[in-house]
């Protein structure tokens, strides 16, 4: 019952591209598309959503076209992101070392700690059984 259950699922389907007639996989949860362009844009089921989102995708839109066209201009684009990389992982490095300064530090603690505690109570059972001086 398992196995056919598992074998049900991974079974694909296939539909007929409209544009080209190419054989493309089918999906219930993915938009199917093709490699001729077919389906690669967005449709226009996204007409039905509300003033907000709109207004956020057509924002969205501006913005990643200035961006687009600022990296484009930007000759210094390399060096910039050089830089920033560079800046990132010295501060990862140094959180990281920090991080293990903190941990070697505290296994030394406790293991001076351990040995402290250890001596402490050796010394106690030494004078317990210390019978003293004799008479």
């Amino acid at each position: 019952m398992q196995a056919e259950a598992t074998a049900s699922q991974t079974d694909e389907t296939y539909q007929a591209c409209p544009s080209c007639s190419r054989r493309i996989p089918a999906h219930v949860h993915y938009r199917s598309w093709c490699e001729c362009g077919w389906n690669l844009e967005p449709s226009d089921q996204d007409a039905s959503q509300g003033r907000i989102e709109a207004t956020y995708l057509k924002l969205g839109q501006r913005m990643g076209k200035k961006l687009l066209q600022d990296m484009i201009q930007d000759s210094d684009a390399q060096e910039k992101l050089f830089r920033d990389r560079l800046l990132t992982n010295l501060f990862a490095g140094l959180v990281h070392a920090v991080t293990a300064a903190l941990f070697i530090g505290c296994w030394y603690l406790i293991v001076k700690c351990i040995q402290g505690i250890t001596s402490f109570i050796c010394s106690l059972r030494w004078w317990r059984l210390d019978p003293g001086p004799s008479v």
